[in-house]
C-alpha cells in the first residue's frame, strides 16, 4: 500500500491546487418555501382581486389571512349573470418569486370540491399571455398539488394562444388564483355550478 506523503496532495479532490479544501458549491434543495402562511400573512407580494366585472359580469371574490387556519384564503361567489363567469386574484409583480431553478410550483391547499386554476403572467402588460394550470385540491383536509411549468398553458381571456412559448420559470412576475367556468384549455368545466367558492392555500413553494 502507497504510504500517504505529507504535503503531497496532487491526487486529494478534497483539496484544490493551492492546498486549501475544495469548497462545493451549496445545492438547493428539492423544494423550496416562497410563501409560508404558518408565519402569519406574508409582507409581500400584494394583491388585485381580478374578477368578470371588468368584463360586465357580477362575480366577486376576496383574498384574505385566516389566523385560525394559518393560510391565505381565496372565497367569493361566482356567477353566470351578466355572461360572467370567473372571479380570481393576482398578486403584484414581485421579485420574490423564486422558480428560476424550478420545475414547478408546489402549493399546500384545501379545496371545496371545485376546479381551481393557478395562473402566471411575465410580462406585466394587460395584454400579455397568461399561463394557466387546472388543479382540484382535497376537499377537507390540505393536499400537496405539484404543477409543472411545462403543463401551464398560454392563455388570453380564457382562450389557448397557438405558437406561445412554453412557461419560463425564471420569468415568473405575477400568481394569481381563478375559480372558473372554463378549464385552463378553455373548455367548460363538466357539472360547473355558480356559487360560493373557497380555497385554502397554507404553504407555496417551487420544486425541481
Amino acid at each position: 500500500m502507497k504510504a500517504a506523503c505529507t504535503g503531497d496532495h496532487a491526487s486529494d479532490p478534497l483539496l484544490n491546487d493551492e492546498g486549501s479544501p475544495q469548497t462545493t458549491p451549496p445545492q438547493r434543495p428539492d423544494m423550496w418555501t416562497i410563501l409560508d402562511m404558518a408565519n402569519g400573512p406574508p409582507s409581500a407580494p400584494g394583491w388585485m382581486r381580478m374578477d368578470d366585472g371588468v368584463m360586465g359580469g357580477v362575480s366577486s371574490s376576496t383574498l384574505v389571512y385566516d389566523d385560525t387556519e394559518k393560510c391565505m384564503t381565496f372565497t367569493g361567489h361566482v356567477s353566470l349573470e351578466r355572461n360572467g363567469g370567473f372571479a380570481s386574484t393576482r398578486s403584484q409583480s414581485w421579485q420574490g418569486w423564486d422558480f428560476a431553478e424550478a420545475k414547478g410550483i408546489g402549493l399546500l391547499a384545501k379545496g371545496d370540491g371545485r376546479l381551481y386554476k393557478l395562473s402566471i403572467k411575465t410580462d406585466d402588460a394587460m395584454s400579455a399571455v397568461v399561463y394557466e394550470h387546472d388543479f382540484r385540491p382535497s376537499v377537507g383536509q390540505y393536499q400537496e398539488c405539484r404543477l409543472n411549468f411545462k403543463d401551464f398553458k398560454p392563455t388570453f381571456r380564457g382562450r389557448l394562444v397557438p405558437g406561445s412559448s412554453s412557461l419560463d420559470g425564471s420569468r415568473v412576475r405575477q400568481v394569481g388564483f381563478m375559480c372558473s367556468k372554463l378549464t385552463d384549455s378553455g373548455a367548460a368545466v363538466h357539472g360547473f355550478e355558480p356559487g360560493h367558492f373557497k380555497l385554502d392555500i397554507r404553504k407555496l413553494s417551487a420544486y425541481k
